[in-house]
């Protein structure tokens, strides 16, 4: 403030405050960066269809797109998902066991390779559809009269919106009733792609649907693939490394060129040898002759022109390259970058193990967050349902809290693992059941073996070191319970 305006009287102006703004909000900071603010319905309708077709030929033409479903498929299901319910009885797995053979519409996979195929599914396509479809009991005698139909998203249309009378909506084929519950999904009779496409669709209520998908955003109803932010990464590494193959092939292809001279001075028009090759050498577009190199060929050029040879040479950085681009893929799908490379050059024991772990906790989410919730429960109550209709089961209502067994995880160093889970159970930190079920096994199965076990040893008279009411750990005769005084 200026002496002047103190003796008119002016008041000081008070400084601007600077806005407070996120650095990476600034136009300057990105300024082609357009990032979209529509809803999850509006982006994923947009998008979806390229989205699946790309990740589609991913798989069928990409190694690394193909081992990222191949890898996350054997963590999440490995060779099967193991129900467990306390207290049921043994009947209940029995005829689990025999509908899971003939459970599936269409195919002979049984219940494991259905799970497995409904994972993959949903990790290339976004979402999988599985209709329950309720048979005859004739059609099934003697188990439930139920069957599951894998049925491809492509059935749903992406683009199908209405507004129906009653408040009754319809998003993305997904009918919502006025309340926001899913009512029903329309479906269309024939696959966008089977070559006679047709628009008609039929509508199938909610309850005879499982819709497995994994949603991100508040109010998201349909699913995108898994390898949607891993899409680009992977096509710049395989238009990388075919671009490495062109030039090795390139580089094992010996290419001369003859510099120099004129056809003025004598020189033969078919090139550099002295006689032409033939009666009808091979010419290019100006009529010069393209000779070829045999091994063991010495070439005396004319005078005034020389041979050059010209041999590529392939990029540099190759493998550094390669291992960042890998890290890249394997960060945006929650895979351990050994796991995806399979490249073990760079890595000590506690890097991979590390990165491994990450991997499961990763895996874990989506088991019991989104296959769990979403397609087992499911499943098994509609198990349950069908096979108390026909007269199989008279279930119980504390069968249908039932727990998954997962797949056991391989590990590098099985004995430490063995030595951490002992420790935990004898301290009292976890119970023989939870570790029984951690390497996928079921705690009845595996105490009844045990037992059977035991029993047959004591039949037999033998006295095994793995018994421990014989042998102790550490392979002396454990103590009787009677002890003289």
């Amino acid at each position: 403030m200026g002496l002047l305006a103190w003796f008119r009287g002016e008041k000081p102006q008070q400084p601007v405050a600077r806005k407070r703004r996120y650095d990476a909000a600034q136009a300057d900071w990105a300024a082609y960066w357009r990032a979209s603010t529509a809803t999850p319905h509006r982006e994923i309708a947009h998008d979806l269809d390229t989205l699946r077709a790309r990740a589609r030929d991913l798989e069928r033409n990409r190694p690394y797109g193909r081992r990222i479903l191949d890898a996350m498929v054997d963590a999440l299901v490995g060779t099967g998902i193991r129900p467990t319910v306390d207290g049921a009885p043994a009947a209940i797995y029995d005829l689990w066991t025999a509908w899971g053979g003939a459970c599936v519409s269409g195919a002979r996979i049984g219940y494991s390779g259905a799970i497995a195929l409904a994972v993959r599914t949903w990790l290339r396509d976004g979402e999988v559809l599985i209709r329950l479809r309720t048979r005859y009991p004739t059609d099934m005698p003697g188990l439930p009269p139920l069957q599951l139909q894998l049925i491809e998203a492509d059935h749903l249309p992406v683009d199908m919106d209405q507004d129906l009378p009653g408040g009754r909506t319809i998003r993305s084929g997904v009918e919502f009733d006025p309340i926001g519950r899913v009512a029903a999904y329309h479906l269309l009779r024939e696959h966008p792609g089977s070559g006679r496409p047709s628009r008609e669709t039929i509508r199938v209520p909610a309850d005879e649907i499982i819709h497995l998908y994994l949603p991100e955003r508040p109010g998201q109803i349909r699913g995108v693939p898994i390898l949607a932010s891993a899409i680009l990464p992977i096509w710049d590494l395989s238009s990388a490394l075919e671009a490495v193959r062109v030039s090795f092939r390139g580089a094992s292809t010996i290419v001369a060129t003859v510099e120099g001279g004129s056809q003025e001075a004598g020189i033969a028009p078919d090139g550099i040898a002295e006689e032409r090759d033939g009666p009808d050498p091979v010419t290019d577009a100006a009529g010069r002759a393209i000779e070829g190199l045999q091994p063991g060929l010495i070439l005396y050029a004319p005078d005034g022109r020389q041979v050059r040879i010209h041999q590529p040479q392939p990029p540099q950085g190759l493998t550094d390259y390669c291992r960042a681009m890998l890290r890249e893929i394997a960060a945006s799908v929650g895979l351990s970058y050994h796991v995806l490379s399979g490249d073990m050059s760079d890595a000590s024991f506690a890097q991979a193990k590390l990165g491994l772990l990450a991997q499961q906790q990763r895996m874990d989410v989506l088991r019991e967050t989104v296959i769990v919730p979403s397609l087992l429960d499911p499943i098994w109550s509609a198990y349950l349902d069908h096979a108390q209709a026909a007269g199989l089961l008279r279930v119980q209502e504390p069968w249908r809290r039932v727990r998954w067994s997962r797949p056991a995880y391989p590990t590098a160093d099985r004995y430490q693992e063995a030595r951490a889970t002992l420790l935990e159970i004898r301290s009292g930190l976890r119970s023989r059941a939870s570790a029984i079920e951690a390497m996928g096994r079921d705690p009845d199965e595996v105490d009844a073996e045990i037992a059977a076990d035991a029993a047959r040893a004591d039949r037999l008279g033998l006295i095994l070191d793995s018994d421990p009411r014989r042998t102790t750990l550490a392979g002396s005769a454990a103590m009787h319970e009677e002890v003289t005084q």
